[in-house]
C-alpha cells in the first residue's frame, strides 16, 4: 500500500531571496544524496557541535562551541532559529546528556584554556530546562584541560559517566553522581597521544570500551582501552600505522555482532580504514577505501539496512553489509569544516548531515534519497521593486532511481508562484523542470516554502538499520 506524504522542499529566503529544495519520495532503498539546504552563521566561530530535543517539541535542535556557546532550536525542517548565544567561558569539547535523571537534555563542555584558577581543567554541565534553555554551569575538576568529551555509563549504575582525553595525554573516566557533577577523574596514559575517541563494546563483554586515535612525535597509532565495568579503563591494546590518523568512530560493518572500527585520515583527502571486530577486543587487518575526508561518521543514508560512512568533504561510502564499502561519492560543501554529526533533522527518517564550518556557520545537508536537485545549493533571486515579478528561476529535478518516482502535488507559499513539467510521475533516470518565480511585495526579508506531495511505501518509512551505531559524532582533524 502507497501512503501519500507531505514532504517540505525547505525555506525559501530572500535578500536577495534563496530558494532551498529537498524531497523524499517513493524509490529504491539503495540510493542517498546529500545537499546543502541552509546556512546558520554562528556570532562566534563555530565548532563542535551536537544535537538533541532541547525544548522537547519533537524536533532536533543544535548546541555550537567555538568562541562561545550557541543554541539553535530546530523548526523541523532542517533549518534553524537564530542562535541563542550564552556568554560562559567554555571551551571546545562539547557533548549532550541526561546527567542528573530528570529526562531533560542536558550538555557538557570543556573548561576554557586559562579560565580559572584551575586554568579549564574541568568538565562544565549545563542542566537543560526542558525549554531550551539551561542553567548557570556546574564546575567538576579534571587532570587537565579537556580536548574531547563522550558520554557512557562506565561502571553500570545507570548514571550516565563522561571519557575525556586532556591535555597531559590522558584518556580518563569522570564517574557521574547523577546531579550533574562528577566523581575525580580515573587517568590512564597507555596510549601515547591521544586525539579522538569512541565509545563501545568491543569484547562483548557487556561492559563499556573505548576505542581511540591518535599521534605524538613519530608515533601514530589506534587503539582499545577495554573497561573493567567499575569505571576504569585497562591498559590500551595498540594498533601501529605508518600514516597519522584523523577522527575514529564504530559500528557493525558485516551483521555479525561484532563492533567495527572506521578510521580516518589527519591530512585530508586520505583514505579511510575499516578494521573488523572479531568480538574479543582484537581486530583483522584494514581494508582502505578513498580518497575520502578525515572526519568520520557511520549511519544507515540508504535505507538498506546496511551502515555507511560519511567523511568531512563531504564524501559518502556505502556499506554492502559484509565489511565493504563501495566508492566514495562526493557531495562538496564547506570552506572550513571543524565537526559533523548525523541526524533526522527534517522528520523524514533519513539520515541528514550538519557540517560545522568555522567560517560559514551551520550547514545543514538533508538526504534527498533518489531525487537529485540541480543546482544542489540554494538558488538566489536578484533585487528587484516591490509588487513586480521575477524572471523565472529553474531547477532540474532527477530520479535517480531504478523506480518510478509519484507526485501527487507541488505546493508553493503565496509571494511565490511556481510551474512544473514533473507531472503525476518522473520515470527512472528521468527529469523535470520545476520554475519559481517571487513576486515582491514589502521591503522586508521575506521567508517562504515550497512543498511537494509524494507517494511513499508503508515499509519504506518503517525501515530501520540492522547495525550497531554506537556514535553518532565526532569530531574530525584540526
Amino acid at each position: 500500500m502507497v501512503q501519500p506524504r507531505r514532504m517540505q522542499l525547505g525555506k525559501i529566503f530572500c535578500a536577495g531571496l534563496l530558494v532551498a529544495l529537498s524531497i523524499a519520495c517513493a524509490h529504491d532503498q539503495a540510493s542517498a544524496q546529500l545537499e546543502s539546504r541552509s546556512t546558520t552563521k554562528i556570532p562566534a566561530e563555530a565548532f563542535t557541535v551536537v544535537s538533541g530535543d532541547f525544548n522537547g517539541d519533537g524536533r532536533q535542535d543544535l548546541a555550537v562551541t567555538g568562541n562561545g556557546f550557541s543554541v539553535l532550536l530546530g523548526n523541523g525542517d532542517g533549518t534553524f532559529q537564530s542562535p541563542v548565544i550564552y556568554s560562559y567561558p567554555l571551551g571546545v569539547p562539547l557533548a549532550v546528556g541526561d546527567f542528573n535523571g530528570d529526562g531533560k537534555l542536558d550538555l557538557v563542555v570543556g573548561g576554557q584554556l586559562g579560565s580559572g584558577g584551575s586554568g579549564g581543567n574541568n568538565v562544565n554541565v549545563l542542566l537543560g530546562n526542558g525549554d531550551g534553555t539551561f542553567q548557570a554551569p556546574l564546575v567538576s575538576p579534571a587532570n587537565g584541560l579537556p580536548t574531547f568529551i563522550a558520554v557512557g555509563d562506565f561502571n553500570r549504575d545507570h548514571k550516565l559517566d563522561l571519557v575525556i582525553i586532556d591535555d597531559p595525554g590522558y584518556v580518563s573516566v569522570l564517574l557521574g553522581n547523577g546531579d550533574g557533577t562528577f566523581q575525580a577523574p580515573s587517568d590512564n596514559s597507555s596510549f601515547p597521544g591521544p586525539h579522538w575517541i569512541a565509545v563501545g563494546d568491543f569484547n562483548n563483554d557487556h561492559r563499556l570500551d573505548v576505542a581511540v586515535s591518535g599521534f605524538s612525535g613519530g608515533s601514530m597509532n589506534w587503539g582499545i582501552f577495554l573497561g573493567n565495568g567499575d569505571g576504569t579503563l585497562q591498559p590500551a591494546l595498540i594498533y601501529p600505522l605508518d600514516y597519522t590518523p584523523g577522527s575514529i568512530a564504530a559500528g557493525d560493518f558485516n551483521h555479525d555482532g561484532n563492533l567495527d572500527i572506521v578510521l580516518g585520515g589527519y591530512f585530508a583527502p586520505s583514505d579511510v580504514a575499516v578494521f573488523l571486530g572479531n568480538g574479543d577486543g582484537s581486530f583483522q587487518p584494514s581494508a582502505n577505501y578513498g580518497p575520502a575526508g578525515g572526519g568520520v561518521l557511520v549511519g544507515d543514508f540508504n535505507d538498506d539496512g546496511y551502515l555507511d560512512i560519511v567523511t568531512d568533504g563531504v564524501y559518502l561510502l556505502f556499506g554492502n553489509g559484509d565489511g565493504t564499502f563501495g566508492a566514495p561519492q562526493l557531495f562538496p560543501v564547506g570552506r572550513s569544516v571543524s565537526w559533523m554529526l548525523v541526524g533526522d533533522f527534517n522528520g523524514d527518517r533519513k539520515r541528514d548531515v550538519v557540517i560545522s564550518d568555522s567560517i560559514l556557520g551551520e550547514i545543514m545537508m538533508l538526504n534527498t534519497g533518489v531525487v537529485n536537485f540541480s543546482p544542489s545549493t540554494p538558488v538566489s533571486f536578484a533585487a528587484q521593486l516591490i509588487n513586480t515579478t521575477s524572471s523565472p528561476t529553474t531547477v532540474q529535478m532527477t530520479n535517480t532511481g531504478a523506480t518510478a518516482l509519484s507526485i501527487s502535488s507541488i505546493k508553493i507559499s503565496e509571494q511565490f508562484q511556481t510551474t512544473n513539467t514533473c507531472g503525476n510521475s518522473v520515470a527512472p533516470g528521468a527529469s523535470c523542470a520545476i520554475n519559481i518565480t517571487f513576486l515582491r511585495r514589502a521591503l522586508v526579508r521575506t521567508a517562504g516554502w515550497s512543498q511537494l506531495l509524494t507517494a511513499l511505501p508503508r515499509s519504506h518509512r518503517s525501515s530501520r538499520s540492522r547495525g550497531r551505531e554506537p556514535s553518532s559524532g565526532l569530531r574530525p582533524p584540526a
